[in-house]
């Protein structure tokens, strides 16, 4: 009869730990993610350009950072849409992935001077 008692409670007693560090493990996830250091690198009239400094990593003189990229509503001055993407970077070519795609070269200013300014990082 004790033993039958004693496993109710270690389940009792585990589930409520795994409860509880699940949670915990969530929130601090969420709490993370509100702390990216968004940092603008290009603008124009009706775009921004940001990187996320925290997660640039060099590799085979690659850049690859996390971009975000913001549509403005040239009237009020507001984004009005916002789009991120792991951007790859050859400083050296000015060249750009987006993605898994191929290497493009920069067709506008907009892309042109955010491959300069995020490769001085």
């Amino acid at each position: 009869m004790k033993m039958k008692y004693l496993k109710k409670e270690m389940k009792f007693i585990f589930g409520f730990i795994f409860i509880f560090l699940s949670l915990f493990i969530t929130s601090h996830r969420v709490e993370s993610s509100e702390f990216i250091n968004w940092q603008e690198v290009s603008q124009t009239n009706e775009s921004i350009i940001y990187i996320d400094v925290e997660s640039i990593k060099y590799k085979n003189n690659v850049l690859n950072v996390d971009t975000k990229f913001d549509r403005i509503d040239t009237e009020n001055n507001q984004a009005i849409s916002s789009e991120t993407v792991k951007f790859q970077i050859d400083c050296s070519n000015r060249l750009y992935k987006d993605g898994v795609n191929k290497w493009k070269t920069p067709v506008n200013k907009l892309i042109k001077q955010a491959i300069i300014n995020s490769c001085l990082y």
